[in-house]
């Protein structure tokens, strides 16, 4: 319903909060729980900055992120202590902004390699999603992807290390061959 609830560890409600026009599809919260980011179908992201006192539980006004993702957000990560927040879409396009200003500082656009794949020699057939993004204790932003190929049926994932400026540290893929299902064995 587009809406973000805190509860407390007993389950009561602590915060409610109604930003997002779609169903929120991520989410996620620096260390210290003092900015939860949220991310929509629509590919909006909000952050929201949290003040979680025992008493004094509420939600500062929200900033919605620009630009936004093209379609669906899949995943967030937030560091406080190296300021960004990492958001992944279905599109495979991450953004980096900063936690400080709200600003987009970089995108990160995973790379396809053709040697991963004989099948496929041109990559602008292949579609990315970036699925999950993690931010390490050094600072690097490792995002795994799924990278599919309709006309062959295939599906590969790979995971793509960046630094915290964007810039491609290295790569790796695996393969899987998915089976279409046989209407024969449908009885």
């Amino acid at each position: 319903d587009g809406s973000v609830r805190m509860h407390a560890l007993d389950g009561q409600t602590v915060v409610y909060a109604h930003m997002h026009g779609k169903t929120v599809t991520a989410l996620g919260i620096d260390a210290t729980d003092s900015l939860l980011v949220t991310g929509d179908a629509g590919g909006n992201c909000v952050a929201w900055r949290l003040a979680c006192k025992p008493g004094s539980e509420r939600i500062h006004s929200p900033v919605t992120l620009y630009p936004k993702l093209h379609g669906r957000v899949n995943s967030i990560a937030v560091n406080s202590e190296f300021n960004i927040i990492v958001c992944c879409g279905v599109q495979g396009v991450c953004h980096i902004y900063s936690v400080r200003g709200l600003q987009l500082t970089a995108r990160l656009v995973p790379e396809f390699n053709p040697r991963w794949s004989h099948s496929v020699s041109d990559s602008s057939q292949l579609a990315c999603s970036a699925d999950i993004v993690c931010i390490g204790l050094l600072g690097t932003i490792a995002v795994q992807c799924t990278w599919s190929s309709p006309e062959h049926a295939r599906k590969g994932h790979s995971i793509n290390v960046f630094t915290i400026n964007g810039r491609l540290l290295c790569s790796a893929q695996s393969r899987a061959i998915t089976m279409e299902p046989d209407s024969q064995c449908n009885e």
